[in-house]
């Protein structure tokens, strides 16, 4: 009977079933192996020693109930300590397979975790099908995002327009205009935010049928702007249990909440407009203000409640009007509350320096409360659809293709498909997700959108009308204000990098930068794109060293062709001296390039090939020492019984055998808790790798003293690059860390001693990754001197017109049993006659002599 279900094909049971063979019907084998024949004779020893234990404890027993006349006296649990020793002896009774009765319930625990991992893997499956992610939202937040400014802008207008104020000044308010009988102007605030009222209707395009929402006076359409989202009652109609049903339902009700709140805000806005506007035309000495920012805003400027006005600096004496007398109050801190005329919006718009120095400082940052607005509308919205999404999709999802045959397969190939799992899109999602745009429509005489087929003439003045208070450009200021002000945005703040094409290094600089600016999860980048970006660079570098090397095997064979063409005059040949050029060229400029392939080559083999395998290294090591941890267990499970046979213990049920308890849950978690760690690893990478990304540039910056597209130098490049890459594999290394270190960890919050099976390999890991980077530079190294000699002999060779050829070579790599390891360099040269070759010392150029073998006794030759 299994509590949690294994999944069809699970690979972790059948191995288990190769090493353990038949243990009852909880393997699926019929098989025997070696380690049942012996933990037959095991258990049968282990039995022993429990009837012995039981004679033991029944003697004890006895004479302790005499002793003390109590049952088994009074140390031991007159209950429990019968009732293990009967469970205990009973348990280390073999069976037909060779296992006992304990490692029978033993293996019972172990399957059991082995379903419930394969259960957990199959939900992430179930939503990584759904998403095409691990995660990372379906909704670009710079989009939405995008749409919330001119949105906030439109509200703004609609809240100025629909204010009752009674302002005698110029512009005035729409609604407040006696002649102005508008149906818009009788609804109330919740009326007129409201996406089920009078201001939404349908419109129909060739991509569909959908809701529209306008804001502002209903003259002649939408004066302020206008939202266009799904229509979720032509959506559920069509099909209540489809994805685009819910998603409808879900931004219908993810619209309502933010159109709410930032109509709260822009109705906040226009009310402290319509205040400032009130305080700056009739505050006096005697008329002091009770609003309680622009008190605020005087006692941080030094002025007092009275001086807290408006009214101009000279006014005129009422007793003696030919004199002026100062009026007392600090006019110049306060900036005038209209726009300048041609600019800003004009006076249909509040001053931005009114914005600047009083709104935002004293009224808005507060009312923000540290956070921007505009961002918390986009994760509400973005939030509330995803998650309904994500629920439907992950409810409904049938695994198909991959997704099944990963999850056949069981828990115990996560690992191998982890790459697999970043290559999927999360297109079918994607096409759920509902419409949503927002026309802004800027009403100002000058404003952009003056004239055109959004704006109505009602409030620019164009139609007999005046001009009306709008704040449209107003609300644009005070989101630029707030943007300015510190507060967190959804973006990086390093400079987004330009292209560049340099060298034959353009491509490789335009892929890296590409890696910075768009390998970031606040550009929308989902968690395993940026991992997947990796890879692609890798692939990247690796095509470029490819290309390169084909150009200088390609010149390698034309240069001598062409260089060594000789003419023929009147039957004399004259030698062309542009063979030697080309050759001692190609011979200068070929060294740094192959060294240059070869650091490309090394490089993209570490993005392309080695990061997206550490994964899979770890998380194997892990699965070994499951196994290692699953026949430890049985090994030991005897002895359980023994420990709960044991009187006395900690504990009165379990007795000796508590912390067998705790090991035993750990062998059980173990699945379930490296699944957990490999999903963490890839969200931890996804997340360290794009917070690399979006401050490796700010510090290339400091560093370098200039940004990544104003580098020209390929070394400066390459090193950045080394540094990079370095920085990522350390980083991918320590996040995958977790997958083995997960279930040590976890059980060390109850107490427990972990096993700390597979955590030890990672550094074997980093080691040979250490090593490879080693013999990569080795070889580079090799190769620089290399080409440097072939250059000097070259020159040599040059220098003597012609002669003997050159060979230089390292001596001292492979000394063999002369022990040599220091450099020479020797020049083949033809020996004169009579002249004997000069002897070279047993121990290399400049090593020792070896010491001369004995011609007799121990070490000498035996005889012939």
């Amino acid at each position: 009977m299994n509590v949690f279900q294994t999944a069809p094909n699970d690979q972790s049971i059948y191995y288990l079933g190769q090493i353990f063979g038949y243990v009852g019907t909880l393997l699926p084998t019929s098989n025997t192996t070696v380690l049942s024949a012996m933990f037959k004779v095991f258990n049968t020893a282990m039995l022993v020693m429990g009837v012995l234990m039981v004679i033991y404890i029944s003697i004890i027993g006895v004479m302790a109930t005499a002793h003390e006349g109590e049952f088994l006296g009074k140390k031991w649990h007159k209950l429990w300590t019968p009732i293990r020793m009967v469970l205990g002896i009973a348990t280390l009774v073999p069976t037909a397979s060779g296992y006992s009765v304990i490692q029978l319930i033993v293996m019972w625990v172990i399957v059991q975790g082995v379903g419930a991992a394969d259960q957990v893997w199959g939900s992430a499956l179930k939503y990584i099908s759904a998403t095409g992610t691990v995660s990372g939202t379906l909704i670009s937040s710079p989009d939405v995002q995008s749409q919330m400014a001119p949105l906030f802008q439109a509200l703004t207008c609609q809240a100025t327009a629909h204010g009752s104020y009674n302002y005698s000044g110029s512009p005035g308010y729409y609604c407040a205009d006696p002649s102005i009988n508008d149906p818009f102007c009788q609804l109330s605030s919740d009326q007129m935010l409201s996406l089920n009222g009078s201001q939404v209707s349908q419109v129909v395009t060739p991509s569909g049928q959908y809701s529209l929402y306008s804001m502002g006076p209903s003259g002649t359409g939408n004066s302020c702007g206008s939202i266009t989202f799904c229509n979720a009652d032509v959506a559920c109609k069509a099909d209540p249990t489809s994805a685009l049903c819910t998603a409808c339902t879900a931004q219908k009700n993810a619209l309502g909440l933010v159109v709410s709140a930032l109509g709260a805000v822009a109705q906040s806005f226009a009310d402290a407009d319509y205040s400032y506007r009130q305080f700056y035309a009739t505050s006096t000495p005697t008329n002091v203000t009770k609003i309680e920012w622009l008190l605020n805003y005087c006692s941080a400027k030094g002025a007092s409640q009275k001086q807290c006005c408006a009214e101009p600096p000279l006014v005129v004496n009422s007793a003696f009007p030919g004199i002026t007398t100062p009026s007392g109050c600090s006019t110049s801190l306060f900036p005038s509350p209209d726009a300048a005329q041609g600019k800003d919006g004009g006076n249909t718009n509040a001053n931005p320096d009114a914005i600047n120095q009083i709104f935002w400082p004293y009224l808005f940052s507060n009312l923000a409360a540290g956070s921007n607005f505009i961002q918390s509308a986009t994760t509400v919205y973005i939030g509330n659809i995803t998650a309904a999404v994500v629920a439907h999709q992950t409810e409904n999802q049938q695994l198909s293709g991959m997704y099944q045959g990963a999850y056949n397969i069981g828990w115990l190939f996560a690992g191998a498909y982890y790459f697999n799992l970043s290559q999927q899109s999360s297109a079918q999602i994607k096409a759920s997700v509902p419409k949503f745009s927002v026309a802004g429509c800027d009403p100002n005489p000058n404003g952009p959108g003056a004239g055109g087929s959004c704006t109505s003439s009602i409030l620019n003045g164009s139609s007999g009308h005046p001009a009306y208070r709008n704040n449209y450009d107003a609300a644009g200021n005070l989101l630029t204000t707030m943007q300015q002000s510190g507060l967190p945005q959804s973006n990086p703040t390093f400079s987004q990098v330009q292209g560049l094409t340099t060298s034959g290094l353009g491509d490789v600089l335009n892929s890296f930068q590409n890696l910075l600016t768009t390998g970031t999860l606040n550009n929308g980048a989902s968690t395993m794109s940026i991992l997947l970006n990796l890879h692609n660079f890798g692939i990247g570098l690796l095509t470029t060293a490819a290309v390169i090397w084909v150009i200088m095997v390609t010149l390698a064979l034309v240069l001598p062709l062409v260089g060594g063409w000789s003419p023929f005059i009147l039957g004399n040949g004259v030698q062309s001296p542009v063979s030697s050029a080309l050759i001692s060229m190609f011979m200068f400029l070929g060294p740094p390039i192959f060294a240059l392939i070869m650091v490309l080559f090394v490089f993209g083999c570490t993005l392309a090939y080695y990061l997206p395998i550490i994964p899979y290294l770890v998380y194997t090591f892990a699965v070994v020492g499951w196994f290692m941890a699953a026949i430890e267990t049985m090994v030991a499970s005897p002895l359980i019984s023994l420990a709960i046979m044991a009187p006395g213990g900690e504990h009165e049920v379990f007795g000796k055998a508590v912390n067998s308890i705790f090991l035993l849950f750990n062998v059980f978690l173990r699945p379930i808790l490296l699944v957990f760690g490999l999903i963490a690893a890839i969200l931890l990478m996804g997340v360290v790798i794009s917070m690399i990304n979006a401050g490796f540039s700010q510090v290339m910056n400091s560093v370098g003293g200039q940004g990544i597209s104003a580098i020209t130098d390929p070394i400066e490049l390459i090193v950045f690059i080394f540094m990079y890459i370095a920085l990522v594999t350390l980083t991918v290394n320590k996040c995958c860390s977790i997958i083995p270190e997960m279930p040590d960890k976890v059980m060390k919050w109850l107490g427990a001693q972990g096993m700390g099976y597979g955590a030890d390999k990672l550094t074997s890991i980093a080691g040979a990754a250490e090593t490879g980077a080693k013999v990569a530079k080795g070889g580079a190294e090799r190769s620089f001197a290399a080409a440097k000699g072939a250059v000097a002999a070259q020159k040599k060779g040059g220098e003597e017109g012609g002669g003997p050829s050159v060979s230089s070579g390292e001596s001292g790599a492979g000394g063999g049993s002369a022990g040599g390891g220091g450099e020479s360099q020797a020049i083949a040269k033809p020996l004169a006659p009579g002249q004997k070759p000069t002897p070279i010392p047993s121990g290399g150029a400049e090593g020792p002599a070896l010491p001369k073998r004995p011609s007799s006794g121990p070490g000498s030759l035996p005889k012939k």
